[in-house]
């Protein structure tokens, strides 16, 4: 933030299992306020997408490497489908990818999805959320915490002062690799303004890194970013392929994941349950 809001700005670290906590958050948030909080793996900056003062926060925060970078939603996959342009996406990926239900027990809380949007729905969203290919293609970026349980309560409870599009970056200076040592993003934001950090006194620290992301389009599934739960097992829960030969490869090693958590015998989705369990809860 601005030298002269950070003069004297006041800063706490609270735990993001606190209810407590999360109020103070979502309040924030309804300001336009910037959170940062550890996210199971990585350090990350929440805010309402739709709140300039948001935006420029992010901007001061991040230094001018950011330049006009697009913010990622954290939408439920229901509403994050019902923005998809299915003309834009392989009919092959259909099935899966409009199909919130669907999609949401494969890859809710694991990755990022980036997928083309109508012009309609491009309209509707906050212009800081919203970015175009060059072909001009609207294009969206989500993350769904359901299965991320603190972040999914904190998510809610968010939208639930009104923010209808709460908003995710990461927790770092633009250029300068991700921050996923919590003690190092409650110093980064306290040294830049950030009045709240939430952390993760459960955190099993099996896994560290940002968040993969793939994505979708008439030629099929890319991965854009390898991350924290790797290509590999995305593979695996979404049984669909992923072409990854212009990957940017994750910074950190994979997590040791074991393969007896595949059966091929039982829905996908179990899959992905039991994932989530082994990184994150106890």
């Amino acid at each position: 933030m601005n030298k002269e809001h950070g003069k004297s700005h006041h800063f706490e670290t609270c735990s993001i299992y606190e209810t407590e906590s999360l109020q103070k958050a979502a309040a924030l948030v309804a300001e336009g306020k910037p959170v940062g909080l550890y996210n199971r793996g990585v350090c990350a900056i929440i805010g309402n997408g739709a709140d300039p003062s948001f935006s420029e926060a992010v901007k001061e925060v991040k230094g001018e490497k950011r330049g006009n970078r697009p913010l990622a939603a954290m939408l439920p996959t229901r509403k994050f489908v019902e923005l998809l342009d299915p003309e834009k996406i392989s009919d092959k990926l259909h099935e899966v990818f409009l199909d919130a239900d669907e999609l949401a027990k494969r890859t809710s809380s694991l990755c990022f999805i980036r997928g083309p949007v109508t012009e309609e729905a491009a309209l509707l969203l906050p212009a800081s959320m919203v970015f175009r290919l060059d072909d001009g293609t609207p294009v969206v970026q989500n993350w769904d915490p359901e299965g991320n349980n603190p972040a999914h309560l904190l998510v809610g409870s968010i939208m639930d002062k009104g923010v209808a599009y709460p908003a995710v970056t990461s927790l770092n200076a633009s250029g300068t690799p991700e921050i996923v040592d919590q003690i190092e993003g409650e110093k980064f934001s306290r040294e830049h303004g950030i009045s709240l950090f939430l952390s993760d006194p459960k955190d099993k620290k099996r896994t560290k890194g940002s968040y993969s992301i793939i994505g979708i389009s008439n030629s099929g599934v890319h991965l854009v970013r390898d991350g924290n739960v790797p290509v590999s097992w995305l593979r695996k829960i979404l049984g669909i392929d992923i072409e990854d030969g212009d990957a940017t490869p994750s910074k950190f090693d994979p997590p040791e994941i074991p393969n007896n958590f595949f059966d091929s015998s039982k829905p996908l989705y179990d899959t992905r349950v039991a994932v989530i369990r082994y990184l994150h809860e106890e």
